[in-house]
């Protein structure tokens, strides 16, 4: 991800929250 927000690619992302933690928010699920 910093590769690529450094990247001339990325000019327009504005505004835009980006959680890095490993992965550990991909197990938390949704729930019932």
């Amino acid at each position: 991800l910093a590769v690529y927000l450094a990247s001339k690619d990325s000019e327009y992302v504005t505004g835009s929250t980006f959680v890095i933690d490993g992965g550990l928010m991909l197990n938390q699920g949704q729930g019932a």
